[in-house]
């Protein structure tokens, strides 16, 4: 009898008790909007030296923007300085969370002239399901030379947010 009265004692208690929704990350959401942006620490920007972005996914590139090389003010990023967002526009909108894992996210400079940049980088990416990944790319020091381009590129398997 005390065997009956645990089983049923036990089925009324898992009747009442309801567990907390499961987030399950859906990675075939695709690509809603992005931004990007940079904090400026060691070396400063001139103002005349164009900054670029890149993702690169199996090759391709999916999204990219080359900037901020024009204005004498603005264009120019001082030591510890942060400087952006900016929209990020994506040439391909049906990439998915799943595929981003496997990109690169590549940062640019192209003095006119010379220049040494030290910094680092942050992108955003919302996603069609509602949710925000965020990327941190630290310590890159791109020194451009005879308006050569300079690069750095990362990897993106470690984005932060929900799901990711």
């Amino acid at each position: 009898m005390r065997r009956v009265h645990s089983i049923l004692l036990t089925s009324a208690l898992l009747s009442v008790i309801t567990l907390p929704a499961v987030a399950v990350a859906d990675d075939s959401a695709t690509v809603s909007s992005a931004t990007y942006g940079f904090r400026t620490t060691a070396n400063d920007k001139d103002y005349d030296s164009q900054t670029g972005v890149e993702i690169i996914c199996n090759g391709h590139n999916v999204a990219q923007d080359f900037a901020h090389s024009a204005d004498r003010n603005s264009d120019h990023w001082n030591n510890n300085s942060d400087n952006g967002p900016w929209p990020l526009n994506f040439s391909d909108k049906t990439v998915t969370k799943g595929e981003l894992r496997n990109c690169a996210y590549r940062v640019s400079l192209t003095a006119n002239g010379n220049d040494e940049w030290v910094g680092n980088g942050k992108l955003s990416i919302s996603f069609s399901d509602g949710t925000t990944w965020t990327w941190q790319f630290n310590g890159f020091d791109l020194n451009s030379r005879g308006s050569h381009t300079e690069s750095r590129t990362f990897d993106m398997t470690q984005p932060s947010g929900p799901g990711a």
